[in-house]
């Protein structure tokens, strides 16, 4: 059943599985030993704590004359770069040191290749050995390979659009489920495709960690389809997990800033539990609601995220506040609950922030200093009069930025050592559970309800909702006191770090839920943000939690709560059912903040 126009792009059925000496090829890359899966590993600076790191900045040289072993081999070598590879779901792990070789497509004229991709991948490891660096992976692929795929909204005038709710539904019972997370539907393309050139297909989200032979599966939905005449659209099988963290970019964020510290945070701070917490998770702050007190009727400002961004890792808990923490993700958190001083205390910016910041200003240090060394020594050798006196200002210049540097990086470790970036405590919560929309009258679907209100801690109070690029039409409409509609077709989205494009087509969710004691699959149906233009990993990514999600005005259109491993989707609540949902919880009254 499995028809050749079915294949699509990254499918995971496509991969071939490593040789014996862990060296592995597939469609357009290869390399080894052990070589990351690409729709899983992501480049990153190597740390500093890695023996490679020099490699990073200074292996020129080296890199050179691999590349030269390369067009020995008749290979258009665009650059061979010494990288971190690491999964996006392992944010915490030791980067892989490889080297990043990047081929140009064959020409018409050039001679044939001398090898092949693989074997090219193990001269360049022999080679490697051989000056004595035998931890590094080698990584050869096509430079189409980094923009492998573009994802698009599907159209009205698609055949599976005005059905696609009903197919899902088909395809979330029929097919095995074990180790799938999401089901959904989208032009997808190749590098370079635009919307019109790409198909519509049935995107299947599975979980990276599973063995299992996926043919059944896409046989099962190839079936579905087909039973609908709809033999156009393409099946789409890749490795995903069941929420993304917003892990991606965080080798790419320079972290925290002095700036950021400010009493009232804005939209897109970092956020996390208590860093006294030890191992914690990390988020966003969305932005500012406010809660009406039922007996003063006062409205009382609160900060808005996810509550997977507030609750502490289970790991580092006693069995005692593991069972108060599960609890919490089942039922929520009430305002009265015992635990929550205890347990529930939020940081923004959070601390792994803090350090990625204090990292970035350390590396930048190291810079200069390396700088300074080397007009010293140019200032001892040189003769001529006119050039010593360049490199006296170059001098004054660079002591100037070090100094600059060494105050920033001993103020930000000042505000940490006074708790300034201590946000408050969360007064209460969702959970992490599912809830029919309010937006449905008939209450047909589910979808995650995630969300987590911080009730912020003198000094710290409430900020603004607006964000920088947000274009207002009126400059003293700052926050949006109105309930927006959900997003329209095609509507062009943003949150505070990423832009995208509404989905057009909800994303079905395979989630569990309790039923009579018994833990049950369930699916739910959530908004997607789409990042159309596929991009050079590293770059915007739309999966980060607690980020509320924006449009061109300025109207806040909802949350996010997760996205897919490579940041090109994001899913998110939509603004009505999250206000609704915490008016349920909190039974009070809620608006989004409004400043006049």
């Amino acid at each position: 059943m499995a028809l050749p126009h079915r294949r699509g792009y990254g499918s995971t059925d496509e991969h071939s599985l490593p040789e014996t000496d862990g060296f592995i090829e597939t469609d357009l890359r290869a390399g080894g030993p052990w070589l990351h899966d690409f729709l899983c590993a992501k480049y990153t600076i190597l740390p500093k704590s890695s023996p490679y790191k020099a490699l990073w900045r200074d292996g020129g040289a080296i890199s050179s004359q691999l590349e030269d072993l390369c067009r020995a081999q008749n290979h258009r070598v665009g650059s061979a770069i010494f990288w971190g590879r690491r999964s996006v779901y392992e944010p915490d792990a030791e980067p892989t040191t490889t080297l990043a070789v990047s081929l140009m497509g064959r020409r018409e004229d050039d001679p044939p290749y001398a090898c092949t991709r693989i074997d090219l991948a193990r001269m360049l490891w022999r080679d490697l050995c051989g000056r004595g660096l035998e931890g590094i992976t080698v990584e050869v692929a096509d430079v189409s390979v980094i923009r492998r795929i573009e994802i698009y909204p599907c159209l009205p005038t698609d055949d599976i659009y005005p059905v696609w709710t009903e197919v899902a539904m088909e395809i979330f019972d029929g097919i095995d489920r074990a180790g799938v997370f999401t089901i959904g539907c989208f032009r997808i393309g190749g590098s370079g495709w635009d919307r019109d050139e790409s198909p519509s297909t049935v995107l299947i989200g599975v979980d990276r960690h599973s063995r299992r032979d996926w043919k059944d599966v896409r046989e099962t939905v190839v079936s579905i389809l087909d039973g609908r005449g709809l033999d156009s659209v393409v099946v789409t099988i890749r490795k995903d997990n069941m929420i993304a963290r917003g892990v991606l970019s965080m080798d790419y964020d320079p972290g925290a800033r002095a700036a950021d510290f400010r009493p009232d945070p804005r939209p897109g701070m970092s956020l996390g539990p208590c860093s006294e917490h030890g191992v914690y998770r990390e988020g966003k702050l969305g932005g500012w609601v406010e809660v009406k007190n039922p007996h003063s009727e006062a409205w009382v400002p609160f900060a808005l995220t996810c509550s997977r961004c507030c609750f502490p890792e289970e790991s580092t808990l006693s069995e005692a506040d593991t069972e108060v923490i599960r609890g919490w993700k089942d039922g929520g958190v009430h305002q009265g609950d015992a635990h929550r001083d205890r347990l529930l205390q939020v940081d923004s910016p959070s601390d792994q922030g803090i350090e990625k910041g204090l990292e970035t200003i350390a590396d930048v240090i190291a810079q200069v200093k390396r700088r300074l060394d080397y007009f010293e020594a140019e200032k001892q050798n040189e003769k001529d009069e006119d050039m010593s006196r360049r490199i006296e200002r170059w001098l004054e210049e660079s002591w100037k930025t070090l100094t600059d540097l060494q105050n920033k990086q001993s103020k930000i470790k000042n505000l940490r050592n006074s708790k300034s970036h201590h946000l408050g405590t969360v007064f209460a919560s969702s959970g992490e559970r599912q809830a029919p929309s309010t937006s449905d009258p008939k209450h047909l679907s589910l979808s995650i309800r995630d969300w987590a209100l911080v009730q912020p801690t003198v000094p710290r109070r409430a900020g603004t909702n607006m964000v920088e690029h947000t274009i207002f039409p009126n400059e003293d409409q700052q926050l949006i006191h109105l309930l927006p509609e959900p997003p329209d077709m095609d509507e062009k989205l943003y949150t505070p770090a990423a832009h995208g494009v509404y989905g057009n087509l909800k994303t079905c969710h395979i989630t569990t839920k309790i039923e009579n004691g018994r833990a049950v699959e369930a699916p739910t149906f959530e908004h997607v943000v789409v990042r159309c233009k596929a991009r050079v990993q590293g770059e915007e990514t739309l999966d980060e939690p607690g980020s509320f999600i924006y449009e061109s005005a300025g109207l806040i259109k909802g949350m996010v709560f997760g996205g897919s491993g490579s940041g090109d989707l994001g899913y998110f609540t939509g603004t009505k059912d999250l206000l609704d949902d915490i008016e349920h919880i909190t039974g009070a009254e809620v608006r989004l903040l409004y400043v006049d």
